[in-house]
């Protein structure tokens, strides 16, 4: 079983560099963080931060599956295989939140 981070602080950092310049990642970081945030694993938050790297307008095409991470330019990111894993698992998640949403 995977270990479940407990670090507020590290918590509440990763919640604030979630805050996006576009205000649909904004919405779907924040959805997420209501949903998901209390028990994300190690792997989880890495996966995440790495997905934070990107630039808010490829963030948003992965998120709304205009593009794969596969296809984002090598250059906007550092994701390796383990990496790349871990963040198809977490946007998985992210779709889960914004396919579910709510009016």
């Amino acid at each position: 079983m995977m270990e479940v981070i407990t670090d507020e602080k590290r918590r509440a950092r990763l919640s604030w560099r979630a805050k996006r310049g576009l205000l649909e990642n904004d919405i779907i970081l924040t959805r997420f963080f209501a949903r998901f945030g209390a028990q994300l694993t190690n792997d989880e938050v890495h996966g995440l931060d790495l997905l934070l790297d990107l630039p808010d307008d490829e963030l948003l095409s992965v998120l709304m599956s205009r593009k794969a991470l596969s296809e984002i330019d090598p250059s906007e990111h550092t994701m390796y295989t383990a990496g790349l894993l871990k963040a198809e698992h977490v946007l998985s998640l992210l779709k889960q939140v914004w396919i579910n949403r709510r009016p």
